[in-house]
């Protein structure tokens, strides 16, 4: 069952699962621009017993506020607070209901992986085609990446309704790795967590050596798997390609 659901400024959709729940919640974070509901991830580990929580940051889609870095990371922040406390307004009947969860995971993409990985709170990550060095991203012309800056004249022309406020400082310090949001500011934070990190050999968008490069830095302190998918690309593609992997590689924490 999909529920709407109700906490701080952030509204949020939750699967419940199929059948008996492990007790499990995975929080799921979008990439940027981004549809406001995950079917690969949300049905499939629904159906191994999860709950899955799929937010709407701070500022987009159906959640108030304005949108901005430091309001992205707090709605992870308010998402992992609102699970630790079991209790969430379910909007339909404005009811307040109970969620029994004593372990969460973060399933995130590309923007998202850059929130999740700034956020070193829980225990198992995965991050798919992973927004990491922000620094160093579109600096090294032999590797084919997007250059950030673009986004925000698409987010305006495009999505200006979606992601209300969108402020061109804000964005311009965070692809110079100079805001709260910066995986790399975390690194040592970093200690003891299960990390599934995949990406796909033909991105453009991301290239696939700056995961490595991460996979790297994190593996002497975590349990660091890593998957090269040869020949995908960015964004929901490699999703597809993945989803049984990132089932397994949960199923392992129950």
């Amino acid at each position: 069952m999909r529920l709407r659901i109700h906490y701080g400024d952030v509204i949020a959709e939750l699967i419940e699962p199929i059948g008996e729940s492990k007790n499990h919640c995975v929080i799921v974070l979008q990439g940027l621009p981004n549809q406001p509901r995950n079917e690969e991830f949300g049905n499939n580990l629904a159906k191994e017993g999860f709950h899955v929580l799929q937010p709407r940051y701070i500022g987009s889609w159906e959640s108030y506020g304005d949108f901005s870095l430091e309001n992205c990371l707090k709605t992870l922040i308010e998402s992992v607070k609102m699970i630790r406390k079991g209790e969430v307004l379910e909007v339909f009947n404005n009811k307040k209901i109970n969620i029994s969860c004593d372990k969460i995971s973060i399933i995130s993409s590309s923007f998202g992986s850059a929130i999740a990985m700034s956020f070193p709170e829980v225990d198992n990550y995965v991050c798919l085609c992973p927004l990491l060095n922000l620094k160093q991203h579109s600096k090294d012309e032999s590797k084919k990446e997007q250059d950030l800056i673009y986004l925000v004249g698409f987010l305006k022309r495009g999505w200006e309704n979606a992601f209300r406020g969108f402020n061109e400082k804000d964005w311009e310090s965070f692809v110079s790795g100079k805001s709260k949001v910066d995986p790399y500011k975390y690194l040592d934070k970093f200690e003891g967590k299960n990390i599934l990190l995949i990406h796909g050999t033909n991105d453009e968008i991301v290239h696939y050596s700056r995961t490595v490069e991460f996979a790297k830095k994190l593996k002497d302190k975590n349990n660091i798997d890593l998957n090269l998918v040869k020949g995908a690309v960015h964004g929901s593609a490699l999703a597809k390609l993945s989803s049984k992997e990132v089932v397994n590689f949960l199923n392992k924490f129950r």
